[in-house]
């Protein structure tokens, strides 16, 4: 909904509620090898998830936005957004290697009924304008953010001697595992509030007619206030304040060119935690960016290339264990660093074809030289076009594009407790869609993903286990604009 306040000023408000329900929730993924040490291969459709394992989620969020346009031309938005989530997950996290010979044999590792909620508050307000000084125009933005994450997680554990201590054949339809009895206690918990505060500024100074320097400065206050208890998590307290900076040159060369070069401090709170169950500390460190930005066609398709380095301090790298409870292990990293390249292009090659395609190629090492992060593509390729028909089916738009993500591997042990190099090939997923405009403001589209069906993965190595991506499918959308 959208109000007019006066001539400068206007109020906007809108809320969303979602339901979601799912059974059969896997949580982990599927063996990577069986007991005598081969690899398995199982269908897309198994899963080591019980009948029972389901996951029940709602949320509503809500949000309110002023628009105001001073007369001096600056311009004031301020924002507040409100969202209330609550879960109940009955999860059952199963390892081990079974038999090739009858799929019998996994354990299990932690069986949980979660009854969690999330209460989350943000507000933000922005400014920005023009002012002169010494004779020329530039340009200013300053933004001021809160943030308060409140999360309640309390975790019920089976009655004893209710679960089996070896599972069955998980592939067989009537995988034979009973409910089980319910602690009517919470034994642990995962409670607390995070609580962010920043105050920004940066400005577009003009010192030529085609040489530009942008400062700015981010300040943070971020609070952790955890009350967590139980065997599987402790009570936590911190608070971080940093200053971020951020310096930028960029230089015009012509109506169509410009080269630039940036500096960016790194500042990003974490939510991974350490063997002990403790947050790691946020990583810290400084981006550097250099590269060259054009438009062609009067400025409906641009383009741009890039070189970075990235340095970072305590960046979590997943050790392969688990706590008691589930959740993955981490450890920090110093030192830290990442060069990369990337490429995009967006925008219209003709007036009723448009592109969007983007390249990006990294490698990351330790402070010793090795290579981290190996379980995440380091070359991604992404294209995705689509074309409006000439009359008279000018209301169908037709489009398509492919996504290609590099091969990934990992060092994991084998049921013998060996380490094992193992690998996940590179891989390319299709998608289709179609459009159709019944009128300005109702369409309908279909989208078919991953069109050649390719069997892929998305999580792999880690845990010795491994996850499969989605199959094809198809979605079908309507769309009515009020």
């Amino acid at each position: 909904m959208e109000a007019d306040l006066g001539a400068r000023t206007m109020l906007s408000a809108g809320a969303n509620y979602q339901r979601n329900r799912s059974r059969g929730v896997m949580s982990g993924g599927l063996p990577l090898f069986y007991s005598d040490g081969t690899m398995t291969r199982y269908d897309r459709s198994a899963n080591t998830a019980p009948g029972w394992g389901a996951d029940s989620y709602n949320s509503l969020s809500a949000y309110l936005t002023l628009h105001h346009r001073f007369q001096n031309g600056w311009r004031l938005e301020s924002n507040y957004t409100l969202s209330r989530n609550t879960r109940e997950l009955k999860s059952a996290y199963v390892y081990g290697s079974p038999d090739p010979a009858d799929n019998t044999g996994m354990n299990t590792a932690a069986i949980s009924l979660i009854d969690g909620s999330r209460k989350q508050d943000s507000f933000d307000i922005k400014v920005n304008g023009l002012y002169r000084l010494f004779g020329r125009e530039h340009a200013a933005r300053f933004n001021y953010n809160f943030n308060r994450n409140h999360y309640d997680n309390g975790y019920q554990s089976p009655v004893k001697n209710t679960l089996p201590a070896k599972w069955g054949d998980f592939r067989r339809p009537d995988f034979p595992v009973p409910e089980p009895q319910w602690q009517s206690e919470t034994f642990t918990a995962l409670r607390g509030t995070i609580t962010q505060h920043a105050a920004s500024g940066i400005t577009d100074l003009s010192l030529h007619d085609r040489l530009n320097l942008t400062l700015g400065a981010r300040l943070t206050n971020y609070k952790v206030a955890d009350d967590s208890f139980g065997p599987y998590f402790r009570p936590y307290r911190n608070r971080f304040n940093a200053v971020s900076k951020y310096f930028g040159l960029s230089y015009k060369l012509n109506d169509r060119y410009s080269l630039y070069g940036s500096y960016t401090d790194i500042f990003q709170p974490q939510t991974t935690v350490d063997a002990s169950g403790k947050y790691l500390d946020p990583v810290i460190g400084g981006n550097y960016e250099i590269g060259l930005k054009g438009g062609l066609r009067e400025g409906r398709l641009n383009f741009s290339v890039a070189a970075f380095e990235t340095r970072r301090d305590n960046v979590a790298q997943p050790t392969g264990e688990r706590l008691p409870g589930g959740q993955p292990v981490n450890r920090a990293v110093d030192g830290a660093k990442t060069r990369g390249f990337d490429a995009e292009l967006a925008g219209s090659l003709t007036d009723n074809w448009n592109i969007q395609a983007g390249l990006t190629t990294f490698v990351a090492r330790d402070a010793a030289g090795r290579r981290i992060s190996l379980n995440t593509p380091n070359r991604i390729f992404k294209l995705f076009t689509t074309y409006r028909l000439p009359a008279p089916l000018q209301r169908m738009t037709v489009g398509g594009g492919v996504n290609w993500y590099s091969g990934i591997e990992g060092t994991v042990r084998n049921p013998q407790n060996e380490p094992v190099q193992v690998r996940a090939d590179a891989y390319a997923v299709a998608n289709l869609m179609a459009r159709y405009d019944f009128t300005p403001r109702a369409s309908l589209s279909v989208n078919v993903n991953n069109l050649f069906d390719k069997r892929y993965y998305t999580w792999f190595g880690r845990y010795e286990q491994y996850q499969y991506g989605a199959p094809r499918n198809a979605l079908a959308t309507f769309r009515y604009q009020f």
